[in-house]
């Protein structure tokens, strides 16, 4: 039986009339799908991830935990509305955990 090399790790012997060769094509046809798949999962994840964090810095989230800060009066509530139109604002209130540093910031912001 004679062998020949067609391309590294593929060969095709005599009578196997290119059995060998579509295996091994299959193989890696199979392989390059898995990669993709893997691919494109992790970027459906962080799409996910970055909707999630778009929704967390919502205008109604932020609103619904600044009616939560009993330490500000509803004048300073309406005027801190006006700083929710801006995306980074909402993401820093959003953001900050602790309250006092939240209603500092806050009122920092709103004073005169």
């Amino acid at each position: 039986m004679v062998e020949f090399r067609i391309e590294p790790g593929i060969f095709w012997k005599e009578g196997d009339f290119g059995r060998k060769r579509k295996q091994n094509h299959v193989a890696l046809v199979l392989e390059d799908l898995n990669f993709k798949k893997c691919q494109t999962e992790k970027v459906v994840n962080k799409l996910e991830e970055m909707t999630k964090n778009e929704n967390d810095c919502s205008i109604g989230n932020c609103i619904a935990s600044l009616e939560l800060i009993e330490e500000l009066t509803n004048e300073e509530k309406a005027k801190i509305l006006e700083l929710f139109k801006c995306k980074l604002n909402r993401e820093i209130f959003m953001s900050t955990k602790n309250p006092s540093v939240r209603l500092i910031w806050l009122k920092g912001l709103i004073s005169p």
